[in-house]
């Protein structure tokens, strides 16, 4: 059976929600790795269970100038696609599907059903819009990610879009429930290697079982993720719940600097004012969304972020582990007031506590306690005044580098997978501009526009980057496309 199977144009159509930008022509395929190998299981871990809904989340990837407008870009689509065929030779699990095994545990069948490739293309340019990261408000780079039966269902989708200017973006459309965002950098590196030409001479992913659980589970020391303090919300109503709207803010470092130097010499500070840039930003980012929300000072609040398990602190897994290799932990504060009226020091000490408390023993409490109580994960994570974060700062998403002429990477957004609409997001990405980084932020819109009105908050950022997402500034901005 040939790696890529191509499907009739028609199919897409049930595939592509509405856009406000013509979509002119589509195409679908399956790119299955060049070489498949017999079937077999991929262990997956108690820590990959937790992603165990089956909803994808996105990474949308923008190139400039890859291809001549005047000749098309079919020679670029079927290159990326047979270096797609190749590079899943070395990630085999991408390419099977969810089953449940006899014992009744998710895993992963490496069968070799192959991942789906979309293309279509749309009559605007790059130009359209003030700035790129505006784009996915314009054009829907999403695909069909209703998932009926996990079994049916790609682990992992690709859509690439052609814009008019001779530029692309590539939707990353994955489920989380088999990698984190250290995996899907190292397989998109490897895709771009791949594609120029290089040759992986191993195994870009280690097969052996890792993060397991004790015989038996055994809880004896802190779960990060846990907070017995905290106090239960009452069941939200899911049909009185309004989605969260997503802004993306460029920081750059005199104001990380900043941050910094108030959570060094605040009132609270710590560690012999050895704040780190990540701590003192998630605590302005954790201050300000609790003031836009007008949470009440009297309650309760947390927010929860990601330690790598691959990082020199820990090293529970080797730097290639591919899967989900992080602690989640939760920092809690009984009184949202006390950190909307401190300083930065204050929030940023509860962060960097919560880091440091993060150890292996605490790891392996999670995976036993993880193995005990899976079922009431998210119970314990998802709750009303809680902010979920996530980053990627440490990744070099700009260097990839497919080899077109236009250069590396040009810009890149991020669209989270349907986290709780009651709970804030953030996320703190790379940034194409040298000494910054770019904030993801999901709120309510009224919310939203609070924090964007908040001189606390908008003081770190520069006034064209808040104008790009204020009120009406937004749709000014955006230059429409043609219909």
């Amino acid at each position: 059976m040939d790696a890529i199977t191509k499907v009739n144009s028609e199919s897409l159509q049930d595939c592509n929600q509405p856009s406000s930008s013509k979509v002119v022509q589509y195409a679908f395929h399956v790119v299955r790795p060049k070489k498949v190998p017999p079937p077999s299981p991929h262990f997956l871990s108690s820590i990959d269970l937790c992603y165990s809904k089956p909803e994808f989340s996105t990474l949308v990837l923008f190139f400039k100038d890859c291809f001549s407008p005047s000749t098309g870009a079919k020679s670029l689509v079927d290159s990326l696609r047979s270096s797609l065929s190749k590079v899943l030779v070395f990630y085999p699990v991408l390419a099977g599907r969810l089953r449940v095994n006899e014992s009744g545990r998710i895993e992963v069948n490496m069968n070799g059903q192959g991942v789906h490739f979309v293309e279509s293309k749309v009559d605007s340019s790059f130009q359209d819009w003030q700035d790129i990261r505006q784009c996915p408000l314009d054009i829907d780079l999403s695909l069909d990610t209703g998932v009926v039966n996990p079994s049916d269902v790609p682990l992992i989708k690709f859509h690439l879009t052609q814009f008019h200017c001779g530029s692309i973006a590539i939707a990353v459309h994955f489920l989380h429930i088999v990698l984190d965002g250290s995996s899907l950098y190292n397989f998109l590196n490897a895709w771009a290697k791949v594609h120029r030409g290089s040759t992986l001479f191993c195994e870009s992913f280690g097969r052996e079982r890792a993060l397991l659980a004790r015989d038996p589970p055994k809880v004896d020391a802190p779960v990060p993720f846990i907070i017995d303090a905290a106090a239960r919300d009452k069941q939200i109503d899911p049909s009185n719940i309004t989605p969260c709207n997503l802004v993306t803010l460029r920081m750059e470092q005199a104001a990380i600097d900043a941050c910094k130097r108030e959570a060094q010499t605040g009132a609270f500070a710590y560690n012999g004012g050895k704040a780190t840039g990540f701590e003192a930003v998630l605590s302005l980012l954790w201050s300000s969304i609790l003031r836009a929300q007008g949470v009440p000072q009297h309650l309760d609040t947390a927010i929860l972020f990601s330690i790598n398990l691959r990082g020199q602190k820990l090293a529970v897994v080797p730097q290639n582990y591919f899967g989900n290799a992080v602690a989640n932990c939760q920092v809690h504060a009984s009184r949202a007031g006390d950190i909307v009226a401190s300083d930065l020091s204050y929030a940023a000490h509860l962060i960097h506590k919560a880091k440091i408390s993060c150890n292996r023993a605490s790891v392996q409490s999670m995976l036993d306690w993880l193995e005990l109580n899976s079922a009431h994960l998210h119970k314990e994570l998802h709750w009303r005044r809680g902010i979920m974060s996530t980053t990627m700062t440490n990744f070099h998403m700009y260097g990839l580098d497919f080899g077109w002429r236009g250069g590396a990477l040009s810009q890149l957004c991020f669209l989270p997978s349907k986290v709780p609409p009651h709970m804030p997001f953030v996320a703190m990405l790379p940034s194409p501009r040298p000494k910054s980084i770019e904030i993801v932020i999901g709120l309510h819109h009224q919310d939203r526009e609070v924090l964007l009105q908040d001189h606390l908050f908008t003081r770190y950022f520069s006034a064209s980057e808040i104008k790009l997402w204020t009120g009406d500034r937004i749709r000014r901005a955006l230059r429409r496309v043609p219909k």
